[in-house]
């Protein structure tokens, strides 16, 4: 929706990519693009073909793990390492809390994600991004984590060991 390119791109004044699968998601992002200057791609981040090794600075992936099977994860990891010097993951918190916010995340992606339900029910049982970095055989450095609302979201921000 370009939620996080427009604060990104007014606060730190930088070049913004963003990239989806959903042609109806990239025309609302463009449509309400203020800066008419940020380049919303339809493309997918298995493969980042039209990017070179270290393109960006950061590659983001905001909850999009949840919704993948295991390889596209791993995939969608090695992808973004290599377009980009770090990775900063934001999804649900392993193991995903007992509280009203953990709740209302099991009842949204049983309610609304019924087509990536199971890949969520996975990402859960296997670690969620911890188990992701580990079974993606990367070397990572982990520069940064923290856990954010109602201590059901977790941003992790990683880079490759040299």
């Amino acid at each position: 929706t370009g939620q996080l390119s427009y604060p990104l791109r007014k606060q730190k004044n930088c070049h913004v990519v963003g990239i989806d699968l959903s042609l109806r998601i990239l025309d609302f992002a463009r449509k309400n693009d203020p800066f008419q200057d940020i380049n919303f791609m339809h493309q997918d981040a298995i493969n980042l073909v039209s990017f070179k090794n270290h393109s960006f600075d950061y590659a983001a992936m905001i909850f999009l793990m949840h919704e993948l099977t295991k390889y596209q994860q791993i995939s969608v990891l090695k992808e973004a390492l290599r377009v980009a010097t770090k990775g900063i993951l934001i999804d649900a918190i392993v193991p995903l809390p007992k509280n009203a916010g953990g709740l209302g995340i099991r009842i949204v992606e049983a309610t609304f994600g019924h087509d990536h339900y199971p890949n969520f029910k996975s990402f859960l049982a296997n670690g969620g991004l911890r188990g992701i970095l580990k079974e993606s055989g990367l070397q990572v450095n982990i520069e940064h984590s923290s856990v954010f609302w109602r201590k059901c979201r977790e941003v992790v921000v990683v880079s490759l060991k040299r």
